[in-house]
């Protein structure tokens, strides 16, 4: 599958999910910044839950990525959203999504990538952030 220039394509996209080539994983095509809280957003607790209880299509089995999955689909060469160019995720934007890793500081810090340069930073469990559900790929495919 190509998208542009004859460069083969890092993801293999249906109409609601997309399989990143590169790490087995089938992320949700379109994040969740429409969900719970004055933002759009997520606490900690509540973007499990969104993930957890998703079916997108008729696949269920989301959950939250961890640290290292969501920071595998960054970008550090581009930039608000710091994902490769032509990627094919919607509403992404330049937000910053919640990681199921928590800190190794303390059991009320938890791990989110921000979207806007890549960064990856610590937060407060009840701050609000986006969730951007995942789940194995093993066997499965981005429909």
């Amino acid at each position: 599958m190509n998208f542009s220039s004859g460069i083969i394509c890092r993801y293999g996209c249906g109409p609601d999910a997309v399989l990143d080539n590169e790490t087995g994983l089938v992320w949700d095509r379109s994040t969740a910044l429409a969900g719970l809280g004055a933002g759009g957003n997520f606490d900690w607790n509540s973007a499990h839950v969104h993930c957890n209880t998703l079916k997108n299509g008729s696949r269920t089995g989301w959950r939250l990525p961890t640290l290292q999955e969501l920071g595998s689909l960054v970008d550090l060469s581009e930039s608000n959203p710091s994902l490769p160019s032509g990627h094919p995720f919607f509403n992404v934007g330049g937000f910053s999504y919640w990681s199921a890793t928590s800190s190794s500081y303390s059991p009320n810090l938890a791990w989110f990538v921000s979207f806007f340069d890549g960064s990856q930073k610590v937060d407060f469990k009840y701050v609000e952030h986006g969730a951007w559900c995942v789940r194995s790929g093993q066997g499965v495919d981005p429909q």
